[in-house]
């Protein structure tokens, strides 16, 4: 059965649970999107977390690089592939897309690394 439509990462109210999707056998990669700066001059990045194909959380770099990502996933932002997308892809997937905390993706990963084992 695919993870995708396995039961054991949705919660109880039907939608999938990051947490469990993240936890899951499937391995993790960053996506680092791209868009012009604002008018401003502020730049427009995310940083884009993959499990498998699916897009599961993201992070606003602003002027912080790779380290607005939790300490636990550093290492993968920073050697993420750069893309450039259009500025509506930028702010749908900031919209849309969770920041998990720092100590619900410490445990998640560790869960990753223990099944990925």
């Amino acid at each position: 059965m695919d993870l995708l439509t396995s039961a054991a990462i949705y919660g109880h109210d039907g939608f999938v649970d990051q947490s469990r999707l993240i936890a899951s056998r499937r391995p993790m990669s960053f996506e680092h999107l791209c868009t012009h700066n604002d008018r401003n001059g502020n730049p427009r990045r995310l940083f884009v977390l993959c499990i498998g194909n699916r897009r599961v959380a993201s992070w606003d770099e602003g002027y912080r690089g790779y380290k607005c990502v939790p300490a636990c996933l550093q290492e993968l932002a920073a050697a993420a592939g750069w893309k450039e997308v259009p500025p509506s892809c930028y702010f749908e997937l900031r919209r849309n897309l969770p920041s998990p905390d720092d100590e619900t993706l410490e445990a998640c990963v560790m869960i990753n690394g223990l099944l990925a084992a």
